[in-house]
Order: structure tokens, then C-alpha cells, then sequence
């Protein structure tokens, strides 16, 4: 249903049944609907699951509509309406699966960063303790000629310099 239909209202509040032709074309829109539900499915499974488990709900829901109609427990109006009510609680929950997907894409690069800089903290403490060790070895072997090394860590490498 369109919202600038200027029939909305009447579309909303029909109180009649669905007949015995309008059932068959409900059984038939339920029928050329799943190939597009499959894809729809099939191309949200490649972005997020959580799409995934939104969409089968609302095709759920949407194919238990149908039949509570054609079997007469709702009536077109409630029909309607619970399909308007739908689409905006579809189109809010995607717009929440959404944020949620970019606060844990921003989580998970936050915690990748501080990784990196405990990562990149420990190897240069690794590195100062390798110069002091050094340091160390070469003032306990006095017989030894006397060396400088010097180590230091750039980006993911290290390196000592002995003089």
C-alpha cells in the first residue's frame, strides 16, 4: 500500500472479508512473492544475518496474514493495516540492524587500534631489555674488546647496531 494512495483510509478500514476470488489471488500473490522474498534472503545473507532474521520474520508474519485472511480471521482492513504496521517496523528495525553493524565495525577497529599499540609497547619494552641485556654481557666480559649496540624497533622491524 502507497502512502500517497488517497484511498489509505478506505484501504485501512474495509471491514469486509476476503471472497472466494479475492482468496485465489491472495494464494497467488503469496505464490509470485517467494522468489522475490528467496532473493531478497539470499542478497541481505550477504551483508549481515541479523538482516536476515528481520526478513524471514516479516515474510513469516506477512505469509501468516495472508492466510488468517483467506481462511476469514482478519478482515482486508486488518489486513492492511497490520501490513502498514509492518513496513514502518521493518523500516525502523533495519535502520537499528544498521547502527548496530556500524557501532561493532567501530568497536572492533578500536579494539584492533589498542592492539596494535599494546602490541608495538611490548616489542620496544622486548628491545630495551634485549640493549640492557647487551649492555650487560658486554660489561661482564672485560677480556672482550669493547662493543656499542644500539637496538631500536621502526614499524614491525628491529634492529641493533654494533659498534
Amino acid at each position: 500500500m502507497e502512502a500517497d494512495d488517497p484511498r489509505v483510509v478506505e484501504k485501512l478500514s474495509l471491514g469486509a472479508y476476503a471472497t472466494e476470488q479475492e482468496a485465489k489471488d491472495l494464494i497467488d500473490i503469496s505464490i509470485l512473492r517467494k522468489p522475490c522474498d528467496k532473493l531478497a534472503i539470499e542478497a541481505f545473507s550477504k551483508v549481515h544475518p541479523q538482516y536476515v532474521v528481520s526478513l524471514a520474520r516479516i515474510f513469516s508474519e506477512a505469509d501468516a496474514d495472508l492466510a488468517k485472511a483467506i481462511n476469514k480471521d482478519l478482515t482486508i482492513g486488518e489486513v492492511n493495516q497490520r501490513t502498514v504496521d509492518r513496513l514502518n517496523a521493518w523500516q525502523t528495525e533495519f535502520a537499528q540492524i544498521g547502527q548496530q553493524i556500524q557501532s561493532q565495525l567501530n568497536h572492533a577497529h578500536q579494539d584492533e587500534l589498542l592492539q596494535r599499540q599494546n602490541s608495538a609497547r611490548a616489542v620496544q619494552n622486548w628491545a630495551y631489555q634485549q640493549q640492557v641485556l647487551e649492555n650487560q654481557r658486554q660489561l661482564s666480559n672485560a677480556t672482550a674488546r669493547p662493543t656499542t649496540t644500539n637496538c631500536h624497533y621502526i614499524g614491525n622491524s628491529f634492529r641493533c647496531t654494533h659498534y
